[in-house]
């Protein structure tokens, strides 16, 4: 007859050092990503300002790179407790809200990354429960004031039909080289679907339309053009509270 002992002290000691290697690693990675999402956001401004291919791909390495590194994370908070995991998950979300709005972070979410961030960095000496959870109670509270300003914005926001801005086909090329950014941070750093379904059709669509408009094209081809692009950033993009639309526009 077989008798196991489930709790035996060699066990014990393994999960314990398998707990704090998690830990230790989550800890690293998440510090690790921090810069190299600073130095991609930092990437794609540059890339933006000068419209030049070389900083492009530099800024595209970059984030791989960063898609590298968080899928990293994913993978190393599998061992943690569900309320580790849990405060890990507030960061990610807090971090793609805070490197989205780099430049202003006119959402107020930096704060709240900064102070997960310094939670987690604890990680491999052990954490407060109630620590934790209040990190935890300031993102989700965060959301929902999101939540209840962007429906308020939206009720009190002028409608879509006002007049367009005219821009020209390589502003539209500007545009659309921007959401590629955007789209393609949400993309890896949500694990919504809505972030797995950007990936797999909103980023694909705008790599192909910045190709094609890298040749002049028909006033009828372009007005298709900022057409899609307008129905699929309500789709994916829903979440931001541009107070101005920027497919509301006409190219000449």
């Amino acid at each position: 007859m077989n008798l196991r002992v489930p709790w035996s002290p060699s066990r014990r000691r393994s999960t314990r050092f398998a707990l704090q290697s998690a830990r230790t690693e989550t800890a690293a990675l998440v510090t690790q990503a921090r810069v190299a999402l600073a130095q991609q956001q930092e990437l794609v401004r540059i890339a933006e300002i000068t419209d030049s291919d070389d900083d492009r791909l530099l800024a595209d390495a970059a984030r791989a790179r960063c898609r590298d590194q968080l899928s990293a994370i994913g993978n190393a908070v599998g061992a943690l407790p569900k309320l580790e995991r849990r405060m890990v998950a507030a960061w990610d979300h807090a971090a793609v809200m805070t490197w989205w709005y780099r430049s202003s972070d006119h959402q107020g979410w930096a704060p709240i990354e900064a102070q997960v961030a310094q939670v987690i960095a604890r990680l491999p000496d052990g954490i407060d429960t109630d620590t934790a959870l209040a990190v935890i109670d300031a993102a989700s509270h965060r959301c929902e004031y999101e939540l209840k300003h962007r429906r308020k914005a939206a009720e009190q926001s002028p409608s879509l039909s006002d007049e367009p801005r005219t821009i020209t086909q390589r502003q539209l090329v500007r545009l659309l080289r921007a959401d590629l950014a955007g789209a393609g941070l949400e993309g890896f750093m949500s694990s919504s679907a809505r972030g797995r379904e950007a990936e797999r059709h909103f980023v694909p669509w705008l790599s192909e339309a910045t190709a094609e408009l890298a040749h002049p094209q028909s006033q009828e081809r372009l007005d298709e053009i900022i057409t899609r692009w307008r129905e699929l950033r309500t789709q994916f993009f829903w979440h931001l509270s541009d107070k101005r639309d920027p497919t509301q526009v006409r190219v000449i």
